[in-house]
Formats: C-alpha cells, structure tokens, sequence
C-alpha cells in the first residue's frame, strides 16, 4: 500500500514506477521522446472524490465523499492500473487511488494523506484499512 508522497520515492529507479503503476516527476524531463512538466501539488484543497468502483474490495461500502487534503497533478498513471479513487478537482490528476498487480503481488496507491485533516477523515481511515487488507489477501 503506497501512500501520498511516497509517489515520488525513487525518482530515477524507473522499475518503481512499474511497481506503483505511477510516475511522478520532480523535475522537468523527457521519458523515451516525450517531454514531461514537472508534476505540481496543491495544500490545503477541499474537494469532492468519487468512488467509481464500489464494489472493489478496497473501495466496497464506499460513497463519494468530501476531503481536505493535498492535490497532485501532471503524474502519469499506467493503463494497467484500476481506478478505485477519482476527483474532477482541476488541480488534481483525474485518478487519484487505483489497484494493481506486480508479478503477482496487490499494489495499491491512494493519493490522500497529506496531514490530521485526511487521517481523520473516516472515508480515508476505511480506503487504508481495506487496502491493507486486500493487498495482504484478507479481504
């Protein structure tokens, strides 16, 4: 379970974006002929999050809820990843939580978690618990 800024852990490891299904860029840069911004973050933004696929188990029980957190935008999320969190916020990438595998491992990345004002949101606090347990095959 990959959490918030750990998006931009690794940056010259490319083989950690393939684990993620992300890539977040911290500087300017060019990937195989494409040139890249440098991905941007917005605090203290209060938006609303869809849960597009309810019935996932990390997502299951859940429903479209309002937040206070940290926004990230102009990262690149893999076509192998499925959307579990999504915002229409403009300062905000689209897809913002998502599941995958890894050489057949369950990785999950959830955007949120920049401060006390995420953790204590309960939606936030159930996305954890049941990726956790979906990535741990609990669930």
């Amino acid at each position: 379970v990959v959490l918030h800024h750990a998006i931009a852990a690794y940056p010259a490891w490319p083989e950690y974006w393939n684990i993620i299904g992300a890539h977040y860029y911290l500087a300017a840069t060019n990937i195989n002929g494409v040139a890249k911004a440098r991905s941007a973050w917005k605090e203290g933004m209060k938006f609303r999050i869809q849960v597009p696929d309810p019935k996932h188990p990390v997502t299951r029980g859940m429903q479209d809820f309002d937040t206070h957190d940290e926004t990230y935008k102009l990262f690149d999320v893999s076509d192998e990843c499925h959307p579990l969190l999504t915002t229409d916020e403009p300062l905000s990438n689209k897809v913002i939580a998502w599941a995958k595998t890894y050489k057949g491992a369950r990785v999950v990345y959830i955007q949120s978690g920049h401060d006390h004002f995420a953790y204590e949101n309960p939606n936030y606090q159930q996305i954890v618990r049941q990726a956790i347990q979906w990535v741990a095959r609990k669930s």
